[in-house]
């Protein structure tokens, strides 16, 4: 009987060593595609009560790539839409300013791990969206809609904190499993989005969203490829050993 129990103690301990020692190394290249929704902020720029902010919603997909440069470190870049769905409520009608256009975004990330299959990360991200060069203006009973803007391009920053997750999914075109990521984020643009001005008959209310953005991400990492990045086992946490002086 005993020496049954310690051969099962050592098989388990075995198996538990080879895992271990299996995840000291990570894939180093991964597809990775991801989604983000967020709250964007207002942007009237005179204090009056004819015209209020209903839900300002900014949405987004990417599809890119992703290199772990060592155990802490990794850079991606990717290619995606990014839109903005901004609600506002006057005294005629609510009006819908609602907008998408290409996005090319690049970040570096650093990464801290809890055990073999969580990690924590900071991730700060940059890139350029598509924006327009127009002024038009659009009718309406009541009122009239200006909408102009004359950049062609919108510069952003977007910081963002999470973690990230090892599925016990392993991926078809690597043999390291599937990860996950999500947290959230923030998103800033240098140059703003434009400007709106919402005109009635003895009254106008300009409008300069700025598109900071807060928000949630979701993030799934493909790893592709076997080449790998070597990882130091995580710490081990033992109870701490109390003196008896009775024994």
């Amino acid at each position: 009987m005993k020496n049954q129990l310690l051969l099962l103690l050592l098989f388990l301990f075995s198996v538990d060593f080879l895992c271990a020692q299996r995840m000291r190394k990570t894939n180093k290249f991964a597809f990775v595609t991801s989604a983000n929704i967020g709250q964007t902020l207002p942007g009237y720029t005179t204090d009056q009560d004819r015209w209020k902010a209903g839900l300002h919603l900014s949405w987004g997909f990417n599809i890119g790539a992703a290199m772990r440069l060592s155990e802490h470190w990794s850079i991606d870049g990717g290619l995606g839409l990014t839109g903005f769905w901004m609600s506002n409520r006057g005294p005629y009608d609510n009006y819908i300013l609602d907008f998408a256009s290409p996005a090319v975004t690049a970040g570096l990330q650093y990464i801290w791990r809890h055990h073999y299959f969580k990690e924590s990360f900071f991730r700060l991200a940059g890139g350029v969206q598509l924006g327009y060069e127009e002024s038009f203006i659009e009718t309406f009973e009541g009122y009239l809609v200006q909408i102009s803007s004359d950049q062609p391009v919108y510069y952003f920053a977007r910081p963002e904190i999470g973690f990230r997750k090892t599925l016990n999914i392993k991926s078809k075109v690597s043999r390291y499993p599937l990860q996950y990521e999500a947290g959230s984020f923030c998103r800033y643009y240098f140059n703003g989005l434009g400007e709106v001005i919402f005109i009635e008959d003895n009254f106008s209310t300009p409008s300069k969203p700025r598109g900071f953005t807060f928000g949630i991400f979701f993030r799934l990492l493909i790893p592709y490829g076997n080449e790998n990045v070597r990882m130091k086992a995580p710490e081990e946490y033992f109870p701490a050993i109390i003196y008896n002086p009775r024994l």
